[in-house]
Order: structure tokens, then sequence, then C-alpha cells
């Protein structure tokens, strides 16, 4: 567009290469798993990561909306979000109901590792490890916190 000035220009490509970028492929490719939650394919990327730690999501987030950025354009994460539109709704991409759609997907998210860490603590089925082994470990854990 020519009526564009050279940092729009320049945040507009690099929004082109973030959904061109591997990245980007594979959070298109996983969007329609998680449309029904109202998650786009930005999202789906941040997902994605966040299996590493929960905080990785914010991070991603922050990298993928502040592509394109420059030091004069002083537009927030924040104000960069509640301005974000989804592009088949026309509704806010962020909404009230995804935030909490992703509060919930992380909290079953969370009590899947927790059951898991429950069911199998030492790395093995507790029913194979003598009762001596699991005293000892836990007698090493509980020394090494007090």
């Amino acid at each position: 567009n020519p009526t564009l000035e050279k940092s729009q220009l320049d945040s507009k490509i690099a929004s082109v290469r973030l959904e061109n970028s591997y990245a980007g492929h594979f959070g298109k490719f996983i969007e329609p798993a998680i449309r029904p939650l109202g998650y786009d394919w930005k999202i789906g990327i941040a997902l994605i990561t966040s299996f590493a730690a929960r905080e990785v999501f914010v991070g991603t987030v922050s990298t993928i909306y502040s592509i394109g950025a420059d030091a004069e354009n002083e537009t927030t994460i924040k104000e960069r979000l509640r301005n974000e539109v989804n592009a088949e709704t026309g509704q806010p991409t962020f909404s009230v109901a995804t935030s909490f759609s992703l509060l919930i997907f992380y909290v079953f998210a969370g009590i899947e590792l927790l059951a898991e860490e429950i069911e199998d603590p030492f790395g093995k089925d507790a029913n194979d490890l003598p009762t001596d082994t699991i005293f000892k470990t836990i007698k090493e854990n509980l020394s090494q916190i007090f």
C-alpha cells in the first residue's frame, strides 16, 4: 500500500514474516483444533511453547505482539492485545471468555502434570521399589529441604 508510512510498512512485513515462519505454519496447522476455544494461530504458538513452562506463554505472546514495533510507537503489549481483532468474527481476540478458557486450560494442564507426579513420584512404579528405598528417598528429600 503506497500510503503506509515506513514504520507501518515494516510492521506489516514483520507480521507477514511471522505468519510464514515455521512457528506461524505450525500455529496455522493446529488452529482448527483450538479455534472452538476462541484461540487463533498466535495463541496456538504460545500454547505450544508454554508446555516447557507456563510462564513461557507470556514471553511468547509478548514477542509475537511486539514484532514490528518501533521505539517511537509506545503502544504497550496490553494495549495491543486489547486492540487485537479476530479476522473472522470482528470481535476482540482476547475477550473475557478467551481469557478464562486459557486459565481453565492451564488449570487442567497443571492437574494432569500433578497427577502424573503423584502416580509416579520416583520415576518408577512405586510397587517395584522396596519400602526401605522409598523411605530413604523421602528422608533425603526432606533433609535437603530442612
